[in-house]
């Protein structure tokens, strides 16, 4: 059994998973244990996930984010859990978020909130600058890109899953020439290190972009490719 697993079956708040998300998650965010992460969730819900996170990273600083003042009230064993009201939504809530906590980064951010797509991107275009090099960005529950339900449909534009494919192309920004990339979106996204999709998740690493470099066996670059 893995120690996040561990972690979430001895909470005393609840929460739940998919349960693929954990091996996903220890692929991507056991190198944060050990160390002093700042970790951002947002959506709080039954309170379990932050409780876990803490007991993953017990010498972290958890913030959590919910719409809902209910969470107010909880309480923790842990000291290292900090809560905040906040309508992820709302374009000016995040504004002031991010200005009223201008020296603060996160290693860890995971939006697991309302899950409605148009959240999800605004969640992820104002935050994504706030994440530190090095750092994971998570998002949980994508399969609601599908659902009608929530604003989704398969392969309908727009939706979270279709717009996190538009990033890809920003990965390969060297290698294009006939049609640039949203001058915005690159200016915040320039620095993603690698995009990984599983069911249901997304991981998006943020790294100092720098242009691949072709080497061949003899170490000196290989100068055989051309657009």
């Amino acid at each position: 059994m893995s120690k996040l697993f561990e972690a979430f079956n001895s909470l005393e708040k609840y929460s739940y998973k998919w349960d693929n998300y954990f091996p996903a998650y220890e692929q991507h965010i056991s190198k944060y244990v050990g160390k002093n992460p700042n970790v951002l969730e947002i959506g709080i819900a039954g309170g379990g996930s932050l409780e876990m996170w803490s007991k993953y990273f017990e010498n972290g600083q958890i913030y959590g984010i919910d719409a809902d003042s209910k969470v107010l009230e909880y309480r923790y064993k842990q000291n290292n859990i900090h809560i905040q009201l906040g309508d992820q939504s709302r374009e000016d809530y995040w504004d002031s978020f991010i200005t009223s906590n201008p020296d603060l980064k996160y290693d860890l951010i995971i939006d697991d909130g309302s899950h409605i797509h148009s959240h999800q991107t605004l969640t992820l275009i104002k935050l994504f600058p706030v994440l530190n090099y090095g750092g994971t960005y998570v998002i949980e529950d994508t399969h609601t890109s599908y659902w009608p339900a929530y604003e989704g449909g398969t392969k309908k534009p727009g939706t979270f899953i279709e717009n996190v494919k538009d990033l890809i192309d920003l990965l390969h920004m060297q290698h294009i020439s006939d049609i640039q990339p949203n001058q915005k979106l690159k200016e915040i996204f320039k620095d993603i290190g690698s995009i990984t999709f599983y069911n249901s998740m997304v991981f998006i690493t943020k790294q100092p972009y720098e242009n691949a470099i072709p080497v061949g066996s003899d170490g000196k670059p290989f100068q055989g490719w051309s657009k």
